[in-house]
């Protein structure tokens, strides 16, 4: 008898059973593709109303995971790294609070306090990338 599922090829089950929590440090781009893959989940989509003044481009708040500020799309503009000090109250913007991978899984959660959000997600390992296997959406 084979296990079965997406999750568990060769190359995961030996993740799994070999992870003992210890941080591991991820590439530029894998980091730069987590981050674009949770900010299009179909969860968040209800809550960018990109069309209202103040929300294109997306305004995220510089992290120290993200020091070379990757560069991608959301909402047709090109994403905008800004400082702390510029995340002002009542404006939008997104705030990473955590990203953290260990062998087989990654967890990252992220801030949108203009819509009183708080995402949690957990990405498993796929080969040499990462797949984004569960978002939980909590509103204040």
């Amino acid at each position: 008898m084979r296990p079965q599922g997406d999750d568990l090829d060769l190359d995961n089950l030996v993740a799994r059973l070999s992870d003992d929590g210890t941080p591991i440090a991820l590439p530029a781009t894998s980091r730069a593709r987590v981050l674009e893959q949770l900010l299009d989940a179909r969860e968040l989509a209800p809550f960018w109303h990109s069309s209202l003044p103040g929300r294109s481009p997306l305004r995220i708040v510089e992290h120290p995971d993200f020091s070379e500020k990757p560069s991608f799309r959301m909402f047709g503009d090109p994403i905008r790294w800004i400082p702390e000090n510029e995340a002002l109250p009542r404006t939008a913007f997104l705030t990473i609070r955590r990203f953290v991978a260990t062998a087989s899984r990654l967890e990252v959660e992220v801030e949108y306090p203009i819509e009183g959000l708080r995402v949690s997600a957990e990405f498993q390992p796929s080969g040499s990338d990462w797949t984004l296997d569960r978002v939980v959406v909590a509103e204040r």
